[in-house]
């Protein structure tokens, strides 16, 4: 049976352990701030990527976006992978493309042709429909659902139950708030809210690192 590590004990730390009981076997985590038994093996700079430990993404949340773009092109940039975790109640179709990195959490559905970046979270029962494209480090939060052929750039955030329509584009490093309705492209680095949705500001929510 093959290890991993997990890259940060938020919320997400026990949805992957979950996800890979029986499947693969847990040796550990990295955090900056939890440190709480003999599993721990470093900080975030600490990482060890000079071993066959597979290692996995557990860091969400608005304020971790560009702390996880970091994680993910520094493990990138050594030739490293991080794996995917994919439940199996959720369904991808066999003609699409996912990248490494990412997490697709039950009752998730990704459709037909569509393509999946790296180290992007799709959580429970969003549904990304066919031919879209979902960049780079993307968070589609539960209940998220986009009409077919949307492209969604890198860095995104989209709020829990927000729907968007078919085509629709969004610009890179933006949030759509929870519930928000997107009937046309969103430029890059905004904050875009309600039904329908509407730019309210710039993004400053990414915490800068």
């Amino acid at each position: 049976m093959n290890s991993y590590r997990i890259i940060g004990k938020g919320g997400l730390f026990s949805i992957i352990k979950e996800l890979l009981v029986g499947k693969s076997h847990f040796d550990g985590y990295y955090d900056d701030t939890l440190r709480e038994d003999s599993d721990y093996r470093g900080t975030f700079k600490e990482i060890d990527l000079n071993t066959d430990i597979n290692y996995f993404l557990a860091i969400g949340g608005e304020n971790n976006m560009l702390l996880r773009e970091k994680l993910i092109n520094q493990i990138s940039s050594s030739g490293k992978m991080l794996m995917n975790c994919i439940s199996e109640k959720a369904h991808l179709y066999d003609n699409s493309r996912i990248g490494s990195g990412n997490i697709v959490m039950s009752f998730a559905h990704i459709g037909s042709q569509c393509v999946i970046g790296n180290g992007t979270i799709v959580y429970s029962g969003s549904i990304i429909e066919h031919d879209s494209i979902v960049g780079d480090n993307v968070i589609l939060t539960p209940g998220v659902r986009t009409g077919g052929g949307c492209c969604i750039g890198n860095n995104v955030f989209i709020g829990i139950g927000s729907t968007l329509s078919d085509g629709v584009t969004v610009g890179e490093g933006s949030i759509i708030g929870a519930g928000s309705l997107v009937l046309k492209d969103i430029p890059s680095g905004v904050l875009v809210y309600g039904s329908p949705a509407k730019v309210i500001g710039l993004n400053t929510i990414y915490r800068k690192i």
